[in-house]
């Protein structure tokens, strides 16, 4: 029995659970309702029910390959960067370029809002987006770069996710 089963459980106790997949599922949907509470609309959109699997399937690869790692690239991506609510973006943002699109946007909106500290974050979903652009397509440079950024080959698929 895991530490949190037995707190739950055994002892009654409210506890967050401690798999790192769980977690992010827990704080996802936290990071949601308070998003929406401050800015008063939704940064992502609801996944539909063709691809509300995404998010229930997102998990820790369950075996070290290239295929369980790109499987949950994909469903990640899925999950926070193309959901990323544009239409909602575009209408808070002012002076954005029309082309501007998901990540973009997201950059574009935080700056405008005066919001500091925004820089590691999306650098972060650029080189997601990276990984997600390699696992759907063939590798290249930008797979490479961004599976560099991860540290990929020295920590393996599974550490890195």
């Amino acid at each position: 029995m895991s530490e949190v089963n037995f707190r739950r459980s055994i002892l009654g106790q409210f506890t967050d659970p401690s798999k790192m997949d769980l977690l992010f599922k827990q704080k996802l949907a936290n990071f949601t309702l308070d998003w929406t509470e401050q800015f008063g609309r939704p940064l992502f959109k609801a996944l539909t029910e063709a691809d509300r699997h995404a998010l229930v399937s997102l998990r820790t690869p369950l075996s070290n390959t290239q295929a369980e790692f790109d499987a949950q690239v994909l469903a990640l991506t899925k999950t926070i960067i193309d959901s990323l609510n544009e239409a909602e973006l575009a209408k808070a943002t002012h002076n954005i370029e029309a082309n501007t699109k998901g990540i973009g946007q997201l950059e574009a909106f935080l700056t405008g809002k005066g919001l500091v500290g925004a820089e590691p974050h999306i650098k972060f979903l650029r080189t997601l987006w990276n990984l997600r652009h390699g696992a759907g397509h063939r590798k290249g440079e930008a797979y490479e770069r961004a599976a560099d950024s991860f540290d990929v080959e020295q920590r393996g698929y599974t550490q890195a996710f």
